[in-house]
């Protein structure tokens, strides 16, 4: 499988059909866009719809870079105060609402430019950089919306939460109040005037109104979606009245472009979690703490890869932490992220080394290399029980048989990998 990151984060040409990674994000909407530009280079749309293509990437690519942060203050929480945590939330928070605007507003101009004839409907021009304004004006003016927009008069309630909270922040001088424990944040809007104002004149008394908070996560989540929803429908639109077939070939791609998969797949954990669910968390917010940072976190594949579930399954088993964990190593260049080597060591009535690789390694030649460090490791801590583990998705080719040495344990699951090379070493039946 290919993890290359090919860019720190800009839209990339593929050709067709190229396998997408998790550094890989495709916007429909600037993929038309950009195959309008290509297939008339001088023409006179070209310079708009390369513009709109590309703002709305890069608008994407800050909120990818902006869930990054927002994700890991979520993700390990469970092993800090998140107290002061509120503060950095707070304001990752309204720069993604306002960045989520902006991207809106270039749909709106998108519909304008490429959806709509011109010559039949003339939009007043300060309706076109607004989709608020654009899509009140056709409600208005229902019998000139020709039907390749009519999903404009569709249900937009996350556009409207979107907007209602936009504009609370910048006209209404709200604040977002963040409340933040070891779960995951919530939001609610407030103007700290008032709650100031209010304390003045009735000293100790509550709020009249007080604040009623709401998960974040799953705001930023829906209204996330709902953006992208609409700039499919608009990209159909495109396509359909330009007769044009997408080519699928541009791409964003870039660092922080697997927070934004992560932010459309995340689950809102449930605060009456079972015990062992609270424990599975606090081992996987311990690690991704260690790390450092988001980024450094996804050379585990956090959130849903191979590495970290594997270390934080092997420590349920051990029921203890490790007493030592190495610095993980990883290929000094920036377009990779294979393991080339994690170990650790857990004491459980006696020593036990846990030697992590991933299949980079594969080639009969790497195999015999790393047997080889494996028996010197072994020589080397006599009195330790070692296993050697290795990630069996990225191996470039089939492993015969006869070249799996003893003590190598291979897999595609990590969780079923920790049980096995937990059995192995304490002399259990993996049964």
């Amino acid at each position: 499988m290919n993890y290359v990151i090919r860019a720190l984060g800009k839209t990339m040409k593929f050709k067709p059909g190229t396998a997408l990674t998790k550094h890989d994000f495709p916007l429909r909407l600037t993929d038309v866009l950009l195959d309008l530009v290509e297939q008339d280079l001088n023409g006179p749309a070209a310079p708009i719809a390369a513009q709109l293509g590309c703002a709305l990437a890069d608008d994407f690519l800050n909120l990818a870079t902006l869930a990054g942060q927002l994700l890991w203050l979520v993700d390990t929480a469970p092993v800090r105060t998140a107290t002061s945590d509120s503060l950095s939330i707070s304001m990752l928070a309204e720069a993604y609402l306002m960045q989520l605007r902006t991207a809106c507003d270039v749909l709106a101009t998108a519909i304008q430019e490429f959806c709509l004839d011109k010559e039949e409907i003339k939009v007043p021009k300060k309706k076109q950089d607004s989709l608020n304004q654009l899509v009140n004006w056709l409600k208005n003016n229902a019998p000139l919306v020709p039907d390749n927009v009519k999903f404009l008069s569709e249900d937009m309630s996350w556009f409207e939460q979107l907007k209602g909270i936009r504009d609370k922040l910048v006209h209404n001088r709200f604040d977002t109040n963040i409340f933040t424990d070891d779960v995951a944040p919530s939001y609610a809007l407030k103007s700290s005037g008032e709650v100031h104002l209010h304390f003045l004149r009735n000293p100790g008394k509550p709020l009249e109104n007080p604040l009623r908070p709401r998960p974040l996560m799953p705001l930023l989540q829906l209204i996330t979606q709902g953006t992208l929803d609409l700039a499919d429908k608009i990209a159909d639109a495109i396509s359909a009245k330009r007769q044009l077939v997408p080519s699928k070939s541009h791409v964003l791609n870039g660092v922080y472009v697997p927070a934004l998969h992560y932010l459309l797949a995340f689950e809102e954990p449930s605060r009456q979690m079972p015990p062992e669910e609270k424990r599975r968390r606090k081992i996987t917010a311990r690690y991704l703490w260690e790390a450092g940072s988001y980024l450094d976190a996804v050379n585990f594949d956090h959130p849903n890869g191979f590495w970290l579930p594997f270390a934080v399954r092997i420590e349920e088993l051990f029921g203890v932490s490790p007493s030592h964990v190495g610095e993980p190593q990883h290929p000094k260049y920036r377009d990779g992220e294979g393991l080339i080597e994690w170990h650790m060591f857990f004491i459980k009535d006696r020593s036990y080394a846990v030697l992590l690789r991933d299949g980079i390694f594969y080639s009969p030649d790497g195999l015999e290399q790393t047997k080889q460090e494996f028996e010197a490791f072994r020589q080397q801590h006599a009195d330790t029980t070692t296993i050697i583990v290795s990630d069996l998705t990225r191996a470039p080719r089939e492993i015969p048989t006869e070249e799996i040495f003893d003590g190598l344990i291979l897999d595609t699951n990590p969780n079923r990998a920790a049980e096995r090379a937990y059995a192995a070493l304490v002399g259990q039946d993996s049964e």
